[in-house]
Order: structure tokens, then sequence, then C-alpha cells
């Protein structure tokens, strides 16, 4: 899922590299595949999946970069069940296990019908902080409205928009 956010290619999509990606690499499996393409952030993945899916489906896969699978699965239940933060970090800890030492960040996350997975796209360590950066700041901005009015001004000013 994602819209047109690469600069070295303005004409593919976050959603269609995706999945090219995994019918490249699943040739012999069958999914129905809902490319959401507007978006420039995260938080707007989200929102505007929740449109495409009124009718929530039986299980509802969402495939993100593993840097952004902390977030994206933050956003779903957020938006998708409105959790508070406190539900959420619990939802988290059930995920992962209460300490730090058993947790699998590689394993899905997954709360009744979402599941979110993350694909390793080798990131560099450098653009794996940005990323977490980025996390902390849409979180945030779910909260405080100054933060998200900050961060939508930077992410329209990184793509040239108004």
């Amino acid at each position: 899922m994602g819209g047109y956010t690469s600069l070295d290619h303005p004409n593919i999509s976050e959603a269609q590299s995706i999945e090219s990606y995994l019918q490249n690499k699943q040739k012999d499996v069958s999914i129905n595949y809902l490319r959401e393409e507007k978006s420039i952030n995260s938080k707007q993945n989200i929102q505007f999946l929740k449109r495409m899916t009124k009718n929530m489906p039986q299980e509802l896969i969402i495939i993100c970069d593993k840097t952004r699978k902390l977030k994206i699965f933050w956003l779903a239940l957020f938006y998708f069940y409105r959790l508070d933060p406190e539900k959420i970090i619990s939802v988290l800890k059930q995920n992962q296990g209460d300490k730090f030492e058993n947790a699998d960040f590689d394993k899905d996350f997954i709360y009744k019908n979402i599941r979110v997975v993350g694909f390793d796209f080798k990131r560099s360590k450098d653009q794996t902080l940005w990323q977490q950066l980025g996390t902390v700041e849409e979180i945030l901005g779910l909260y405080n409205s100054k933060v998200d009015k900050q961060s939508s001004l930077h992410r329209n000013k990184l793509f040239g928009l108004k």
C-alpha cells in the first residue's frame, strides 16, 4: 500500500511496487490485492485503506516495509478499532511478550482480523533511524495536532506538494 512517494520512480506507487514484488515471489499463490495509491504518509495509508474496506474483510493483511511495521500496526489499531494508547501497548506486548529478550519483531503483528507483515527492504542504518523518527512523529501526531501539522507540512515539502 502507498502512493507515489518515490522521487526516483514518480510513476510507480509504493502499492504497485510491493504487489509486483509479492507476485514475483509467490507465483503459485492466489491473493486479492487492494492497492491504496493516494497517500503520502502511513497515517493516510491506513485512513484511506479503512475507507476502501467499509465492510471489514474476514482477514486484512497489511504489507509494509519492516521498518514501518510497528507504526502501521499502531495506526491500524487506532483507526480500525479506535484503541487508546494503553490498549495498543497491551496488544503489542501480547504479540511480542512482556520481556524485551523474548521479542521477535520479525513475526507478524496480529489483532483480531488485522495482520501486519513486514518485509526487509535492506534499509541502511541511517534510513532505519529516519523511519524510527517518522514512527514517533506520526504516532504522536494522532494525539497532538501541532505535531500532526508539522509532520504534514514536512511531508508536503519533501514531495513538492502544497
